[in-house]
């Protein structure tokens, strides 16, 4: 039987790549997003069968909030074996030497989420529950905020930037501390989207299949989010949205607004998030929030 091998991409692989996570993922994985990342190929752990690319695990850096400090994290996504190294245990080799990498990189510690948690545990992976989102039937409230509403950007996330900061530090775990690579990660990820923003709170929301999404909302101290909420709710009726999906950190502020704004909306559990130590344990007692911008 051939032997696997494993090793850093290069760039004569992509198009294998590329295929590789059309046919692993459902929907299809496009590379857009692994594109913007100038390092992916360093970033980036290969398994390869008879010359062909058949696996891959894709492990970048990230800054992300824990309960008293920023932390330097190894991120890690883009999981996908061919069917025909499956069963050789693949997967635990190439995470094991992404793993590797961000250790002698100096990470602290690595973060996946998975609907697949028992084959991570072996890694030495455990699950770290969190509120995902807010779901439920959805109507209109009264009166329309006159806001800013433009479509969501690079240049207008780097606008709220500071709001998001002040909402998140010291009070969420997992909240990224935002640099270039994440910023324009995140555009790439809330293209289509609509950011609405007043002085000291944003939302950023979108209408899918019929559902309405807000998929960032944040106000600094002292501020309300209803303004933006209520512009949020203009759109959503001018849409006929009669249900939603609300993704916000479990904030005492952010609560309450969307108490008035989607009364129905209950909590949601996501158990996909695991964690590992690389030279320390994560601390993450905090409210965990991990936003649709932010996926890797």
């Amino acid at each position: 039987m051939t032997d696997l091998t494993f090793r850093n991409a290069a760039l004569a692989d992509e198009p294998e790549l590329f295929a590789l996570w059309a046919a692993a993922f459902t929907p299809p994985l496009a590379p857009d997003q692994w594109l913007l990342d100038a390092d992916r190929h360093a970033h980036t752990q290969v398994a390869v069968l008879g010359g062909q690319v058949v696996g891959s695990v894709y492990g970048m850096p990230k800054t992300l909030h824990e309960d008293d400090r920023i932390a330097s994290v190894h991120a890690i996504g883009s999981v996908a074996v061919a069917p025909a190294a499956r069963g050789r245990g693949a997967a635990a080799r190439m995470v094991e030497r992404s793993l590797d990498d961000a250790r002698a990189a100096g990470r602290e510690w690595a973060l996946l989420f998975t609907d697949t948690p028992g084959v991570y545990r072996s890694s030495g992976f455990r699950q770290l529950p969190m509120r995902r989102v807010r779901s439920g039937a959805w109507s209109a409230i009264d009166g329309v905020a006159d806001v800013n509403s433009v479509a969501t950007d690079e240049e207008g996330l780097r606008a709220v930037d500071a709001i998001y900061r002040a909402s998140r530090t010291g009070r969420v775990s997992l909240a990224p501390s935002r640099g270039d690579l994440d910023f324009r990660a995140a555009a790439f990820r809330l293209s289509g989207t609509t950011l609405h923003r007043t002085e000291g709170a944003y939302a950023i929301e979108h209408v899918e299949d019929g559902v309405g999404v807000i998929d960032e909302l944040a106000c600094a101290p002292d501020h309300s989010a209803d303004e933006v909420l209520s512009a949020v709710a203009g759109s959503w009726a001018a849409a006929g949205v009669t249900s939603c999906s609300i993704a916000i950190p479990a904030l005492p502020e952010l609560d309450d607004a969307i108490a008035r704004f989607a009364h129905a909306a209950i909590d949601e559990a996501d158990t996909t998030a695991m964690v590992r130590a690389l030279t320390r344990e994560p601390r993450l007692t905090h409210p965990r929030h991990f936003g649709a911008a932010d996926y890797f």
